[in-house]
């Protein structure tokens, strides 16, 4: 099973730009979350290294929640409560988006300490938007499961 991480985003400059987007979605396939690890201990490794960025392409930014209202979370709880929060991880298949992506000039996945974000800046704008920071537990590697 695929999941895909919803992140609540915001303008950097807020007073000057509502930004377009709400809100970000990321599908954490192995291998992307792997690349993330990998990432992550090579940013460790280096304590004179405050932040990397990367070009990054795997995240969709979005006009609006692209998760229906009811759809739970891994947890069994409502998505939209737990993404009051913040950001919710959700079975990949609910993810619907009403409108299709957001068109961006840049996007980035920043590494910063064992916290992950991603930037983006719109087509067409010189304003950049942030999803959250989301801590590396979100990328271990699932528990194998016990049969």
């Amino acid at each position: 099973m695929t999941r895909t991480l919803i992140i609540e985003t915001h303008a950097n400059s807020p007073e000057m730009y509502d930004g377009c987007a709400t809100h970000a979605s990321v599908k954490l396939t192995p291998e992307y979350c792997k690349l993330i690890r990998d990432r992550i201990a090579f940013t460790l490794e280096h304590p004179d290294v405050a932040e990397v960025h990367y070009r990054d392409y795997h995240v969709e930014f979005h006009d609006h929640c692209p998760v229906s209202e009811g759809i739970l979370d891994e947890d069994g709880e409502d998505a939209h409560d737990t993404l009051d929060q913040g950001s919710v991880i959700v079975e990949s298949g609910v993810v619907t988006p009403v409108n299709p992506p957001i068109r961006a000039e840049l996007e980035r996945m920043v590494i910063s300490g064992e916290d992950v974000y991603w930037t983006f800046i719109p087509k067409h704008c010189s304003m950049t938007e942030a999803a959250g920071m989301i801590p590396l537990c979100v990328f271990e590697e699932p528990e194998p499961a016990v049969s």
